[in-house]
Formats: C-alpha cells, structure tokens, sequence
C-alpha cells in the first residue's frame, strides 16, 4: 500500500512542480528534447522508491539533480569549454536569442564558479526552490546554502564588472 501512496504522492508533486522542474532540467541538461525522456525515468524510478521518505519533495529535486549528472556523465553531449575566468565571454554573448545560446552563456558562467555555489545557482533561479528547499534538497545547513548563493552571485557579479561586461 505504501508503494502507491508513494506514487500518489510523487505524481501530485510532479505536476505542481512540472515548470521549476523541466526548467531546471532544460538548464541543467542543454536539450529539451531530452527533459521529457529524463522526468519520465525519474518518474518510474521514484515510483518503485520503497520506504518512507519524510520530504518527498526535497528527495524529488535531489533525485533529479543526481540523474541529470549522470545523465551529463553517460552521454557527454556537450563539450562546453572550461571556463575558469570571464576573461574569454564577449559582451554580445550576455544577450542571447534563444534557449541553445541562453544554456552556453549561463553555463560558462555558472562554470567559473565552484559546483557547490553554481549547482545553488541553479535550483534557486531555474527550479525557483526556497534556501530552505535547498538546504533539504543537498543536505547542507541553511546558512551555507544562502552564504554560498551570496558568493556565488557576488563573484559572478566581479567577474562581469571587471570584464567590462556589466
């Protein structure tokens, strides 16, 4: 019975979440040609899920966010340069015009910070998720999840001052 309170549970979810999470997935993957194919094997995958789960929610986006880095691993679909400096961002980048070149600029940005601060980045603005939601998602505390996001947007913001490119 537990199984399909889960499933009830997750399907509920899954619909009220179903915008931050292809979201988050077109920004996370690169293609939403595959956004779909990844939400549905997560679907099934959290569907034969035993056992209680205290936030459902939380284990949902933690969930996702390990299938889309296996996901990026099995596949490495894009072979985006290794950007540790915005010395190499052209300021005519920083106004895409559609989703392919809005992903490359966001992620050569979001590269050249740490993961911790960039994966943040990520559920905060794409899955729209509270510092509360975050610090559930990555079992991080709530100070560390808001200090992160703070440094993670405050280098971002240097990095583009002295470029030049804000």
């Amino acid at each position: 019975m537990k199984i399909n309170e889960n499933k009830i549970e997750i399907a509920h979810i899954m619909e009220e979440e179903k915008e931050h999470l292809f979201r988050y997935v077109c920004y996370r993957i690169g293609n939403i040609n595959e956004v779909e194919d990844i939400l549905q094997d997560l679907f099934i995958k959290l569907c034969s899920t035993k056992g209680d789960i205290e936030n459902m929610r939380s284990y949902l986006y933690r969930s996702l966010l390990n299938n889309c880095n296996s996901r990026l691993k099995e596949k490495q679909r894009f072979q985006l340069d290794f950007v540790d400096n915005l010395e190499n961002i052209e300021i005519e980048e920083l106004a895409p015009t559609n989703f392919e070149e809005e992903f490359v600029v966001i992620n050569k940005l979001l590269l050249t910070l740490p993961d911790e601060q960039s994966e943040i980045i990520r559920l905060k603005i794409h899955a729209a998720k509270t510092f509360r939601e975050i610090s559930e998602i990555l079992h991080i505390p709530l100070t560390t999840a808001k200090s992160r996001y703070k440094y993670g947007i405050d280098k971002l913001r240097e990095g583009l001052k002295k470029e030049c490119l804000i």
